[in-house]
């Protein structure tokens, strides 16, 4: 792709306003991740060119892929005005119009897709979504079943499935977890922090130091994402290991920098396999999307150092029991039982502290902060 985008540019250099290489130049700048660019490349093909259907197309992908939501609706419309019997330009649209809110609309279009196309998984699967965001889960948990039925493998699809029908998967779910972040990845800061107002990374930061619980020297940081973690640990002589599913997620990790090493893997594979440990390992809303956290508690226990300690945040459930919430697809769990689960992992637990974590549709996500020590064998 980068020697494509060479030859793309330079025949920019001889024709620069020529049509298919800028749309080709735009193509592959988003195909190597650099999205600013392939904005703005996007934005001058069809300003050259307003009736290039995939210069639209493209400018849509990547405003989304920014959180530009408003925008991409825009560029979707403006691309199913040019091409208003093609069903995946018509589908895109109805995506977008969910997106960006207009939930409503996007059912319309989904089910006029389904009219067309019964078996099109991935329409059941987004009319499902939109059935949750309007609060109707039994409509949600038919349209889970249709999508499930004609797409087994898709790890989205079979993850909600699961949330609508109330079953617990037994493992972790590696693949839905990789494929929701790293589609995420590019959008990831500017939902979190500016739109959901988030700042669990900054609240456990200030719970290690009211508990004289920050002086480690090594920290593992687990489901490091995009490293927000890390901006709010580093610091002279510390050093910090990062590991998570998402490589999309990793690559903005290291142009923050703050890490000595990040690895691409599930955080319980990857502590079984290491050998090393760390005085402080701490994993900032990552159980939210693990339903058993039993066994990341022993493999945790074997790798916190003599006298360290391992700091998580969680989302509470409203009973004893793990929850599944179908309408954000997230676990919560009952802060006694964690308790009771840390105990028997070898831990003692010697703070917590309850907050909200963030908005969620406007309304407050409860949450907990806990604070637990290798126990005294």
């Amino acid at each position: 792709v980068e020697e494509a985008l060479a030859a793309f540019e330079s025949g920019l250099g001889v024709a620069p306003n020529h049509p298919a290489l800028g749309l080709h130049r735009a193509h592959a700048l988003r195909r190597l991740g650099r999205n600013r660019e392939a904005l703005s490349a996007y934005a001058n093909a069809v300003q050259i060119s307003p009736d290039l259907l995939d210069g639209w197309r493209g400018l849509a992908r990547v405003q989304a892929v920014l959180g530009q939501v408003d925008d991409a609706l825009i560029s979707r419309a403006r691309a199913l005005k040019l091409a208003p019997r093609d069903r995946e330009v018509a589908f895109e649209h109805a995506v977008a119009l969910m997106l960006a809110g207009k939930v409503r609309d996007a059912v319309q279009g989904f089910e006029a897709a389904l009219q067309v196309d019964a078996d099109n998984a991935q329409a059941w699967s987004w009319l499902g979504r939109a059935r949750l965001r309007l609060g109707d889960l039994s409509a949600a948990r038919v349209a889970f079943e249709h999508a499930r039925a004609r797409d087994a493998q898709d790890p989205v699809i079979a993850h909600f499935h699961a949330a609508t029908s109330g079953t617990l998967p037994d493992e972790i779910e590696s693949d839905y977890i990789q494929c929701l972040f790293d589609d995420f990845a590019d959008r990831f800061d500017h939902t979190l922090v500016q739109r959901l107002a988030y700042d669990t990374p900054a609240s456990l930061a200030r719970f290690l130091r009211q508990w004289n619980a920050d002086g480690a020297v090594n920290v593992l940081d687990l489901g490091c994402g995009t490293g927000l973690m890390a901006q709010e640990l580093v610091r002279p002589g510390r050093v910090i290991d990062g590991v998570d599913l998402s490589s999309r997620m990793l690559a903005h990790a290291r142009i923050k920098g703050g890490y000595r090493e990040l690895h691409t893997a599930e955080i319980g594979a990857f502590l079984r396999s290491s050998s090393l440990q760390w005085e402080l390992i701490i994993a900032a809303d990552v159980f939210i999307y693990m339903a058993d956290l039993q066994p990341i508690f022993e493999a945790v226990r074997a790798h916190v150092a003599p006298g360290g300690f391992f700091a998580f945040s969680i989302e509470c459930s409203a009973s004893d029991c793990t929850e599944l919430v179908a309408a954000t697809g997230r676990y919560r769990h009952a802060p006694e039982r964690i308790c009771r689960e840390l105990s028997e992992a070898g831990f003692v637990v010697i703070a917590r502290e309850a907050l909200v974590l963030r908005l969620e549709s406007g309304q407050p996500v409860a949450g907990e902060l806990l604070l637990a020590r290798c126990a005294v064998v």
